[in-house]
């Protein structure tokens, strides 16, 4: 998990991982995990151990690869995208890069969110190292992966997708964020469950084996 800031942005990699690995395992699919561990990894798959901060293990892993489809669970920035595909000889086939609804959460227009509020003004950066500040770097950082990856499939002819999830939940998540533990020991204790603003916040979330099926 190569995050810099708060996990409860970090998570996707933990949560999909392994649901995506074994859906595709099931359907008869080759599968190849590029992780810095195989905590999460299913059975199964090919894992490469690498960082995928570090360019050279980066090409030492994939240069002469050829893969049908790439889903990119770990691009947080435009340079996660560049540093993977100029990997000498790489080719990621069709190429799936799962991004957030926090794109537009960072731009100066109101939920709800249609897809062409992308284009929004970026607001101001908060106060560094505050909660606002790291989702902010958060958005603003998948925002540039998407573009990234955007201009790269139009030069080199890739096909791609970018998804825009809400907030993934699922088995693993004790492993990784812990978020939705405290609302579960709430109902199971039978106590009054607090909502945020009096719920007048509409949140959504998502189940991390729906996303992979």
């Amino acid at each position: 998990r190569n995050c810099d800031w708060s996990s409860d942005v970090c998570s996707s990699d933990l949560l999909l991982g392994r649901p995506l690995s074994e859906a595709l395992l099931a359907r008869g699919h080759d599968v190849t995990v590029l992780s810095r561990g195989a905590r999460s990894a299913a059975r199964g798959v090919r894992l490469f151990p690498v960082d995928r901060g570090d360019p050279s293990g980066l090409s030492l892993a994939l240069s002469g690869q050829r893969f049908d489809l790439t889903v990119d669970l770990l691009a947080y920035d435009a340079d996660a995208i560049h540093r993977l595909l100029e990997v000498p000889g790489f080719d990621p086939g069709r190429v799936v890069l799962v991004s957030t609804g926090q794109v537009y959460l960072v731009t100066d227009r109101s939920p709800p969110f249609r897809e062409a509020d992308f284009d929004g003004t970026v607001i101001p950066e908060p106060e560094p190292n505050t909660r606002a500040w790291h989702n902010w770097t958060y958005g603003v950082g998948k925002r540039a992966a998407e573009l990234a990856l955007g201009r790269a499939s139009v030069a080199r002819g890739i096909e791609s997708i970018a998804l825009r999830i809400p907030a993934v939940q699922g088995e693993l998540d004790g492993e990784s964020t812990g978020r939705l533990w405290a609302w579960i020991e709430r109902v199971l204790d039978g106590g009054p469950v607090l909502l945020p603003e009096d719920g007048a916040q509409p949140l959504r979330f998502v189940y991390a084996g729906d996303v992979a099926e």
